[in-house]
């Protein structure tokens, strides 16, 4: 299904299902507060190409693996619910609600992702993974639900000298579990936790150690 460029759906109660999803440029899906678009097909990896918009302050959750691309935005009140694998493919995306993990959700390379409201997982075995770029910009990260990011959070195990994190406030840095390979601090940020860096440590901030 494609949303052709200037055209305007609105999903108004309960929830839209859909497989192959694309957003054209220029137009919209606007989820209501309590409303959902899912992505489901038994068995098959669904795929949603955002190159518009969406908004509203419902909610996207993806049932079915979902690989997610384009050049689009959500909206800063739209909540995504991670309930089986999403791949995140060469995009720029914030994510500045809530962001619920209920599976594995992979930034790919060539992604750059912005997380700044709150994310949290069900569990502690599900993952994180990053491979592109990973901007953190909230202190809301995997410090509520089930799992921290110790836990959650991989970025030097599958392709790591692509991975690069970028931590944007002050406070304690979410340390990943098997350590960082490019890692940027803008903050005043301490650390209570040991951490091994593979590639480039860039400190725009300070850095004191706690541990």
């Amino acid at each position: 299904m494609t949303i052709l460029s200037n055209d305007n759906i609105t999903v108004s109660s309960s929830y839209v299902r859909f497989s192959d999803l694309t957003i054209n440029v220029n137009a919209t899906i606007s989820i209501s507060s309590g409303a959902q678009i899912r992505a489901w097909l038994a068995g098959v990896t669904t795929s949603l190409v955002l190159n518009g918009t969406i908004n509203g302050s419902g909610q996207l959750v993806n049932d079915s693996r979902l690989n997610l691309s384009g050049s689009g935005t959500f909206a800063s009140s739209i909540k995504v619910w991670v309930a089986n694998v999403l791949n995140i493919n060469s995009m720029t995306l914030e994510f500045a609600n809530e962001f619920k993990l209920n599976s594995n959700c992979y930034i790919n390379t060539g992604s750059n992702v912005t997380f700044s409201g709150t994310v949290f997982s069900t569990s502690a075995v599900n993952r994180l993974i990053n491979v592109g770029t990973l901007t953190i910009s909230t202190s809301n990260f995997f410090t509520t639900g089930s799992g921290n990011a110790s836990q959650i959070l991989e970025c030097n195990n599958y392709n790591p000298s692509n991975s690069n994190v970028i931590y944007t406030i002050s406070g304690e840095l979410p340390v990943s579990q098997d350590g960082f390979h490019d890692l940027t601090i803008n903050g005043t940020v301490t650390s209570s936790s040991n951490f091994n860096i593979t590639g480039n440590f860039t400190n725009s901030g300070s850095f004191s150690s706690l541990n």
